[in-house]
């Protein structure tokens, strides 16, 4: 993941934003990839949904490739609905998707420095002791596990 550094040199290798910034409430939504998956989850997967239309999507997983932009993406959705977000699992509950989509609305605002600072800052020296010694086990199964947790955590960080 460290072979380019920036947002542009990402763009160059044709990966693309899934949340829209800087718009009106409603641009935001409609142009965020994201809020059109979850949404489409969210009218579609209630909970009973029938997994049934999505098999055939499903056998093709490993050959799908997510369209890159707002307009693909709608045409994608009118001709599978059910393919939302979380797929093939039931909706996010109406609190969960009207905090995501309020929060999409408003451009998606990350944390402010305040937020990043508190967030950064250790608040329980005893709690980070009990981790590190967790991730630092010398067995073969801990250190699978730790690379495990360590390589998603990693990759849920990068912006």
């Amino acid at each position: 993941m460290d072979v380019v550094q920036t947002t542009a040199e990402w763009r160059k290798r044709g990966f693309y934003p899934v949340l829209s910034r800087g718009g009106s409430e409603p641009e935001n939504l409609q142009r965020s990839l994201l809020y059109q998956m979850i949404e489409a989850g969210t009218r579609h997967n209630k909970p009973g949904f029938s997994r049934q239309t999505l098999m055939p999507l499903y056998a093709k997983r490993y050959a799908h490739q997510c369209p890159a932009t707002p307009e693909a993406l709608g045409t994608q959705l009118k001709q599978n609905p059910a393919s939302g977000m979380p797929f093939g699992l039931p909706s996010l509950d109406e609190d969960d998707f009207q905090t995501l989509r309020d929060w999409v609305a408003s451009g998606s605002p990350g944390p402010t420095k305040a937020e990043r600072q508190a967030a950064e800052t250790v608040t329980d020296p005893a709690a980070v002791l009990a981790w590190e010694s967790f991730f630092n086990a010398a067995d073969k199964r801990s250190q699978l596990v730790s690379r495990y947790i360590f390589d998603h955590v990693f990759l849920a960080t990068i912006v």
